[in-house]
């Protein structure tokens, strides 16, 4: 079936995907494509981070752990930046799976007030209480969504 309209139609490929034995997808929470057009799925499963080709063949996965997968990029350099939500942290990898940098303090929520209802945020405040996601322009500036628990844009 084609979806759309005009210029801007795509067909779902119920196929696409191939996963390995005891590998699924679980609350997929973020999708990204390198240079090379592999397609990057930030996954809540035990697999967190999986790569496919572009025709959907299983290529590997990242033997890296998150507490909560929210929003992923890859950057203007070719590094990745995943927001992790429960954990309150924005976290820079390289593409051989380096950490390089972590921005917010792991399992620290800044204050606003926020006690669990997102209807109910008293105040906004510094980073992170449950980010959202991240982006990276093409000068290296990093943005930040801290919509959950913050309200605010980084």
């Amino acid at each position: 079936m084609t979806y759309g309209s005009g210029d801007y139609t795509y067909k779902v490929d119920k196929d696409w995907g191939k996963l390995p034995d005891g590998y699924e997808f679980n609350q997929v929470a973020g999708v990204a494509v390198d240079k090379e057009d592999n397609v990057y799925l930030y996954n809540r499963s035990d697999h967190q981070v999986m790569v496919f080709s572009k025709k959907g063949d299983f290529v590997k996965s990242w033997d890296v752990k998150f507490s909560n997968p929210h929003g992923m990029h890859i950057g203007p350099d070719g590094n990745f930046y995943f927001a992790d939500r429960d954990a309150h942290v924005v976290l820079k990898y390289s593409p051989d799976q380096t950490l390089l940098l972590t921005l917010g303090t792991y399992d620290v929520p800044s204050n606003t007030g926020y006690e669990g209802d997102l209807m109910v945020v008293p105040h906004p405040a510094g980073p992170f209480n449950l980010p959202t996601g991240v982006v990276v322009s093409e000068d290296g500036s990093i943005f930040v969504s801290d919509g959950y628990g913050n309200c605010r844009f980084h």
